[in-house]
Formats: C-alpha cells, sequence, structure tokens
C-alpha cells in the first residue's frame, strides 16, 4: 500500500524539514536520513519493528516516508510524500507461526488416529481448528501491516497540520 501527497505550504524547505526533524526525533525506533539543497531537500523517515519468531531471533520490518520539500517559482514550498512499507516480514512471521501450529496439528492427528483410538471427530476438529487459526494469523498479518502504515500517513498528516496553523 501507498499513499501519497502533494501539499503546498508557506514556510521555506529548510525550515520544514527541521520541523520534521523535531518531529521525528520524539518518536522511539524511528529515525531520518535528509539531503539536498536549500530549494529541494529529500527525506526518509524508517520506522523498524521487530518481529520476534523466537526469543533472541528478530525479523525486522521496515516502514517508510519518502519524500522532498521543494521551493517552486512563486516562493511557495511543495511538499511530496509516499508511505511504504515490505508486507513480507509480517506474513513471514505469521507463516513460521503456523508451520510450527501444522507440525503440532499433524503430530497429535497421528496420535488421535492410530488404532487404539477411534475418534475420527477429534482428528476433524482439530483440522478445523487448524484453517481458522491459519485465517486468523493471516488477517493479523495483514491488520498489524495496515497499522504501520496508516500511523506513518497519520504522522504526516499531523506535521502537516501544524505547519499549516502555524503559518
Amino acid at each position: 500500500m501507498k499513499q501519497q501527497s502533494t501539499l503546498k505550504m508557506v514556510t521555506p524547505p529548510q525550515e520544514s524539514l527541521r520541523a520534521l526533524e523535531k518531529a521525528v526525533a520524539q518518536r522511539f525506533d524511528w529515525r531520518i536520513l535528509a539531503g539536498g539543497d536549500d530549494d529541494h531537500t529529500r527525506f526518509v523517515i524508517e520506522k523498524k519493528v521487530r518481529y520476534y519468531i523466537a526469543r533472541g531471533l528478530p525479523m525486522i520490518a521496515l516502514y517508510q516516508i519518502i519524500g522532498s520539500f521543494q521551493k517552486i517559482k512563486s516562493g511557495e514550498t511543495t511538499l511530496y510524500y509516499v508511505v511504504s512499507g515490505s508486507p513480507g516480514v509480517p506474513f513471514f512471521h505469521a507463516a513460521v507461526h503456523v508451520s510450527v501450529l501444522l507440525i503440532m496439528t499433524v503430530l497429535l492427528s497421528s496420535f488421535v488416529f492410530s488404532p487404539a483410538i477411534a475418534g475420527n471427530w477429534i482428528g476433524i476438529l482439530l483440522l478445523g481448528i487448524m484453517l481458522v487459526t491459519i485465517a486468523a494469523y493471516g488477517f493479523y498479518a495483514y491488520r498489524n501491516y495496515q497499522g504501520h502504515l496508516q500511523e506513518l500517513n497519520h504522522f504526516m498528516e499531523e506535521f502537516i497540520q501544524r505547519i499549516v496553523t502555524q503559518n
């Protein structure tokens, strides 16, 4: 999912960038990289989210806001930004957990379907629970991914409101 926006402001590009750097500095696990000249400054805001497969084994997902402040001929500043992120890590994290649950289900169902126990309905119940769990993990991964993108977009909307009300 990418969200993009363009906005005209009165604040000069360097001043807008300093205000953005202050806003990002207040956030945990966020950082900003900036560059460019006085009339055209570019920035990348990165948010890192850790997903733990097991204790001490993290996977890191990176969500970004890539944008620029550019001074146009009329003297106004244009803000352009794109919010993006990689959905691979949350979905892979969910897939690892689902695969562990699948292995446990196979082991349990082999025990349940052994000749000593004649409980076919228990195996069907376990399979049903697994299908619901797989769907729930997939939905959770999708909502998690969307939530982080919406958080970044909301951050930029709040920043724009602050800049516009200051002028």
